[in-house]
């Protein structure tokens, strides 16, 4: 019998190939089937799941820079494809050129997700390049590489150009005052960005000043994230003086900035007639600074938010933020977790719930809060039908108080408490509250 002829590849049924790549994975059809040749890629183009793939997520997979040229490779090519993750896959400086000069005449990417690699400066220049011309991507996270000023430089220049990026991570790099201040002039004349995270990175109040002025022109930008930098009560001011002007911005994560109780003093004057929801956390207000800030609220008919979690605020600020809890009727969540606050900062808070008709959310965990406490918000509870959330696990609580808000409970099913943090399972936190 004659030897048969093995079938070429062009040969094959059309169904056959399909039943080929149904045992492929995603990066394997992108990277390694696609673009082998014509006949090939007319064949997948019709495939459904490569007609349907939007998506592809390479968490932690180690591809290193040269994976990402494969990718790259089968991004120029690629019609499908509107979000890309990359996170944590080792890519440097020779990696994001590849993507970058792949994602030049991109136009269906919309997010992509280069966090937790080696990017530094020549890197940001890279991307930078694509960002002055890309008129699809709207959101670029870069957050825990290595950028820094030069970098920024170069990231700040290509957001005078670009006019679609509206979010933008770069959270822990290396970025001190100089790249701040190469931001806020990027800000000043950008009109799509609005969401800015900094966090973790080495702003001072010198970067923050810089920032605070964009603000002032800025007309765009809604959060504003620099939790973790340097910026002390000098920088506070600057927002502070900002917000008097800007009525744009809706959130500005401060926590953990160093700012004592005269900071909290200017942000509180910045607060009379603006909206701005700030995160204080890990702050050192104290009870002089809760003091301010509660006569805001006294003022303020628009602030709904208001985290002071971790900043020494102790029985005497509560008593003052109590006392404007009385007359405030817009702020839903108050968070003073972490504040040495026992029984009597308790009664204080206790009797403002029970006049109070627009808090729905009341952060005391880690306190020292015990029975009595948990006696007087048992009663104040039998009288207040808004809270919804109590969270007052990690306190000093026994039998006794845990009864007395079980009690407050039989008539009010729409509230929860959680004692024990065992049975609190908090929702990922938001780092913007």
């Amino acid at each position: 019998m004659a030897d048969r002829i093995p079938l070429s590849l062009i040969e094959l049924p059309v169904e056959l190939v399909f039943r080929i790549l149904d045992n492929i994975n995603d990066i394997t059809i992108l990277c390694s089937v696609r673009n082998v040749c014509i006949w090939l890629n007319t064949i997948i183009e019709t495939y459904h799941r490569y007609k349907i793939l939007t998506t592809l997520d390479l968490y932690k997979t180690a591809i290193e820079d040269a994976g990402a040229t494969y990718i790259a490779n089968a991004l120029r090519y690629n019609t499908t494809l509107t979000v890309l993750n990359i996170v944590s896959n080792e890519i440097g400086d020779k990696g994001v050129k590849c993507l970058a000069n792949a994602l030049r005449n991109d136009t269906t990417l919309i997010i992509l997700n280069l966090s937790e690699n080696e990017i530094q400066d020549e890197g940001a220049m890279h991307l930078a390049h694509v960002l002055e011309n890309n008129s699809t991507l709207i959101t670029l996270d870069l957050h825990s590489n290595k950028i820094g000023d030069e970098g920024i430089h170069h990231i700040a220049y290509s957001l005078t150009k670009n006019s679609t990026l509206t979010t933008l991570n770069l959270y822990s790099n290396q970025i001190r005052d100089k790249g701040a201040s190469y931001l806020a002039g990027a800000l000043k004349t950008n009109t799509a960005l609005a969401t800015l995270k900094l966090n973790w990175n080495e702003i001072g109040h010198e970067g923050a000043h810089h920032l605070a002025d964009a603000l002032v022109k800025n007309k765009t930008l809604t959060r504003l994230s620099l939790h973790s930098n340097h910026v002390r009560d000098e920088g506070a001011n600057y927002f502070a003086q900002a917000l008097k002007i800007n009525k744009t911005l809706t959130t500005l994560n401060l926590a953990s900035n160093e700012i004592d109780d005269d900071g909290a003093i200017y942000l509180a004057d910045g607060l009379k007639n603006n909206e701005v929801k700030y995160n204080l956390r890990g702050n050192n207000i104290g009870s002089h600074g809760a003091q301010h800030l509660a006569k805001a609220l006294i003022n303020n008919k628009i602030l709904s938010i208001m985290n002071l979690e971790v900043n020494q605020i102790r029985n005497e600020g509560v008593k003052y933020l109590s006392d404007a809890l009385y007359e405030n009727t817009t702020l839903t969540t108050l968070n003073l977790s972490s504040n040495e606050i026992d029984d009597d900062g308790a009664l204080c808070l206790a009797n403002a719930l029970v006049n109070n008709r627009t808090l729905t959310k009341l952060d005391l965990i880690q306190n020292q809060i015990g029975d009595e406490g948990a006696h007087y918000f048992g009663d104040a509870l039998t009288k207040n039908t808004t809270l919804t959330t109590l969270n007052i696990h990690s306190n000093r609580i026994g039998n006794q108080g845990a009864n007395n808000l079980a009690d407050a409970l039989k008539n009010y099913t729409a509230l929860s408490i959680f004692l024990y943090d065992e049975f609190f399972h908090e929702a990922p936190r938001d780092d913007w509250y």
